[in-house]
């Protein structure tokens, strides 16, 4: 991916040229509902904030391989060393439970298959003779996607799509060269928290998602084949040459 320049926005965030193509970013929790999540699901007061996620919409659990564990925890060390954390067996095991963390069974990736629900957790040893972990085929408010087929609207089972590139999960995880920790490109998301705070500009407060202590959270934007499909009214598709917007509304 060729980037042209980087520019620092007001909440910390790179803001980076795009590259050629059609792509679009996941609308926050706000902009579709006009409130948050916490709201939107009627919580109680206590819960202030709450995974911002969209399921595509041929979503399904894919197989956690080592492969795929590694490449996720790579992610993550990326994003630490990135932030000024020492290379270290410190830092190693701090990495390890935030992984833990991440795909226990009710986080937002794993969901019912995590590593608390009897799944191989590889990067910290549980239950590697069990089946290994899953995740669904999912991103968070803030994503930024690849739309194929020069935007073409799909029904997908009654329901208007655009198709968006996903990574195969079938296949093997891309290098983590390839990975940058402080942006998003069209294959990795970095999850976002709904908040309930409301801004000056009557918008809610979207930050990052909890592991990693306030800092990028990655994921891939994993399935089952190279293709999947997302609702047109979740998607804001971005003008040609539009920057790559920050996944956050502070």
């Amino acid at each position: 991916m060729l980037l042209h320049s980087i520019q620092v926005m007001s909440d910390g965030y790179l803001l980076v040229d795009a590259p050629e193509g059609l792509f679009g970013r996941v609308k926050h929790d706000y902009e579709i509902y006009g409130v948050s999540r916490p709201e939107r699901n009627n919580d109680p007061l206590w819960i202030k904030g709450l995974p911002e996620t969209h399921k595509l919409q041929n979503s399904t659990f894919m197989p956690l391989t080592r492969a795929w564990q590694e490449y996720l925890f790579g992610m993550f060390k990326k994003v630490a060393l990135a932030n000024g954390l020492s290379d270290s067996s410190a830092t190693d095991i701090w990495l390890k439970n935030e992984f833990r963390v991440a795909t226990r069974g009710n986080a937002f990736w794993t969901n019912n298959h995590g590593n608390n629900n009897g799944f191989a957790d590889y990067i910290n040893g549980t239950n590697i003779n069990s089946k290994p972990m899953a995740s669904e085929t999912i991103v968070t408010g803030g994503a930024y996607l690849e739309v194929l087929d020069n935007g073409k609207v799909y029904n997908i089972r009654g329901v208007a799509c655009y198709a968006v590139r996903t990574l195969d999960g079938n296949q093997s995880p891309p290098s983590l060269d390839d990975f940058n920790p402080f942006f998003q490109s069209p294959v990795t998301f970095f999850a976002t928290t709904s908040r309930r705070e409301k801004l000056a500009d009557g918008t809610r407060l979207v930050e990052e998602l909890g592991p990693l202590d306030g800092m990028n959270c990655p994921f891939p934007v994993m399935g089952n084949g190279t293709v999947n499909y997302i609702p047109v009214d979740v998607l804001q598709l971005l003008p040609a040459g539009s920057p790559v917007p920050s996944p956050y509304n502070k």
